[in-house]
Parts: structure tokens; C-alpha cells; sequence
């Protein structure tokens, strides 16, 4: 692969991921930290229709899970051969610091929004 297709995948893995990183980063200043303006950055982005669109659920996640797949088919060769005895299951990950890092803050960010998601909509329901 050369280098112009390198700098684009990186590119294009950098837009894919800046909508989940801006939300994730605000969430976490004003709750963590404390910090107002990080909220009241979100409301802003939020009542602009366009900026709406883009902080939507099929756009964070679906630009997470566009540049994790993007980044894995660099790093990572999986090759199944048949055998005389079964099966035979290879995985070769590469030295690739780049596509490794976006591929690894893709899964990050997935993994802390599904988390997110999952507790602020969790009920307890008593029987």
C-alpha cells in the first residue's frame, strides 16, 4: 500500500471518528470535571439542525464501526487453510502504529458509548 493511500485512510479515519471523540470528550469534561461550557457547547451543537445531524446515533456509530473496519483490514490477515488433520486458523497482526491507534480509539469510543447507553437506560424492575 503506498503512502497517499496511508495518509488517506488516516484522513478519512480522523473524520469518521471526531463526532464520537467531541461527544465523549464534552460528556465527560462536564461530568467528570465539572466544566459548564462543555455542556453548553453540546446544547449549542444541538440546536443547530446541521450539527444536529451529525451528533446523530447512525452517524457516531456508524463512522466508529466504518473507521474500526477500515483500520482492522490494514493491521490484521486472517487466513483458514484446510488441513489433513482439521482446520487451521491464522491471525497476523502488523506493525502499523497508525491504523492500529485509530482501529484501538474506535473500539474505545464504541465500547464507552455501548457502556453509556446501556447504563442510562438500565432499570432496576422490582417482582
Amino acid at each position: 500500500m503506498n503512502t497517499t493511500i496511508k495518509n488517506y485512510s488516516s484522513i478519512v479515519s480522523s473524520v469518521l471518528i471526531l463526532p464520537a471523540l467531541v461527544l465523549c470528550l464534552a460528556g465527560l469534561g462536564y461530568v467528570a470535571l465539572g466544566i459548564q461550557a462543555a455542556n453548553d457547547f453540546l446544547g449549542a451543537l444541538m440546536n443547530n439542525p446541521w450539527t444536529k445531524i451529525l451528533f446523530s446515533p447512525v452517524v457516531v456509530f456508524g463512522g466508529l464501526l466504518l473507521s474500526l473496519a477500515l483500520n482492522a483490514c490494514q493491521v490484521c490477515r486472517v487466513r483458514i487453510a484446510q488441513e489433513e488433520r482439521g482446520w487451521v486458523f491464522s491471525l497476523c497482526l502488523a506493525r502499523m502504529f497508525g491504523p492500529a491507534a485509530f482501529a484501538g480509539m474506535a473500539a474505545l469510543l464504541s465500547c464507552l458509548l455501548l457502556a453509556y447507553a446501556f447504563v442510562e437506560n438500565f432499570r432496576i424492575i422490582a417482582r
